[in-house]
């Protein structure tokens, strides 16, 4: 049986995969943040005090990423039954609400809110990619990006753009970033004093 294969660099397709991935676990940290503010766990607050900031790392993703610890992640049965059939945009709009119902300090609300704008914007470029077509041009060597709207009882609209392999790399690279500072978040809820490095945010 014959199959269709889009004429595309490996590069793009490489870096298409690079946006499906990253932005699968930035939904997932977003997840664990929820499931944290459901269940509160005492004995990784206090290890994120004693312990190296490496190992905060290690352990937050071995909590969000790997089947043993999903078993026993914070809030672990209620928070995952809650995020589970939730969609992105939800999840981040009950992370917001615990998080402010929780937090009693304005500046770390504050934060939190400019970094989940950040989390939405990233979500409205990953769909962007996932929901249009990828082809070749009429320029050797370029590809476009082709998505026809009709939304709202709208004319057509057929939106056609020329994108780089580092277009598409930067839009990666801002998803891995928004993740990594929603899970500085998540730390700093247990432990505020933790310095990110140079991607810190304050709160």
């Amino acid at each position: 049986m014959g199959t269709f294969e889009l004429e595309l660099d490996e590069k793009y397709l490489c870096s298409l995969g690079k946006i499906t991935a990253n932005f699968a676990t930035l939904e997932q940290i977003i997840s664990f943040f929820i499931w944290n503010l459901v269940k509160k766990d005492e004995s990784f607050g206090e290890f994120v005090k004693l312990e190296s900031p490496l190992l905060y790392r290690q352990f937050t993703e071995f909590l969000t990423s790997s089947p043993d610890g999903l078993k026993i992640a914070p809030g672990k049965r209620q928070g995952q039954i809650i995020t589970s059939e939730l969609s992105f945009r939800q999840k981040i709009d009950l992370l917001s609400a615990l998080y402010q119902d929780i937090v009693d300090k304005p500046s770390a609300v504050t934060a939190l809110q400019k970094l989940l704008d950040r989390a939405r914007q990233a979500e409205d470029k990953r769909n962007i990619v996932t929901h249009s077509l990828w082809t070749m041009s009429d320029k050797k060597g370029k590809v476009n990006r082709i998505k026809a709207t009709a939304r709202n009882k709208k004319q057509l609209n057929l939106q056609i753009q020329r994108m780089s392999v580092e277009d598409l790399e930067s839009i990666a690279t801002e998803i891995s970033e928004v993740a990594y500072e929603i899970q500085t978040s998540v730390i700093r809820f247990y432990n505020p004093s933790f310095d990110a490095g140079s991607l810190e945010i304050s709160i």
